[in-house]
């Protein structure tokens, strides 16, 4: 996105900012779905952070940093709804665990790996992601999830070593995962 776009979304232009969340919506969506990991809540996720970021783009200060600051919105957003459930819900059954569906594939290594990476929690999910999915820098993911580099790169590594002994116990040779 260019940079006269950002600025004329930040000056209050409605048009600009469509233009930069029609850009953002979908990697804004597919991190909601990360934390939630359900379509409804991350379409709500995102509605939610799209609101609030055209409430309050007027007081970004860096205009390179705009996609950094929608990507926090989302995230806390999608924290913010999680907290919610989980005091609603604190004395029942997590039902989205309950209907699954395990789509019908011919290629095992691929659902056993899609399998383990729901195994990970949403925080793990999200970083990684934003790190091999979306292409951000460690320093990058911290400003995003509002935690320490340190933090993040640790996020990752438990969530790479959880995936490799997952995969490792299903037997599986998925090439050489790196941690």
């Amino acid at each position: 996105m260019d940079d006269r776009t950002i600025k004329k979304a930040i000056k209050g232009s409605k048009k600009a900012f469509g233009q930069l969340i029609k850009e953002w919506q979908t990697e804004g969506y597919r991190m909601a779905y990360s934390f939630t990991r359900n379509e409804a809540e991350g379409q709500d996720v995102l509605g939610n952070a799209i609101e609030k970021a055209y409430n309050n783009i007027h007081t970004v200060k860096e205009p390179k940093k705009v996609k950094q600051w929608f990507m926090a919105i989302v995230a806390n957003e999608a924290r913010m709804l999680l907290r919610k459930e989980k005091r609603n819900s604190a004395e029942t059954i997590d039902e989205t665990t309950e209907h699954i569906e395990v789509p019908d594939i011919d290629l095992e290594g691929l659902m056993d790996l899609e399998l383990s990476l729901d195994s990970l929690s949403g925080e793990q999910q999200s970083v990684l992601r934003l790190k091999y999915e979306e292409g951000y820098t460690f320093r990058e993911i911290g400003e995003i999830l509002e935690m320490a580099e340190s933090t993040v790169k640790k996020r990752i590594y438990h969530a790479l070593r959880h995936l490799k002994e997952k995969l490792e116990v299903k037997g599986g040779h998925y090439g050489k995962i790196d941690i």
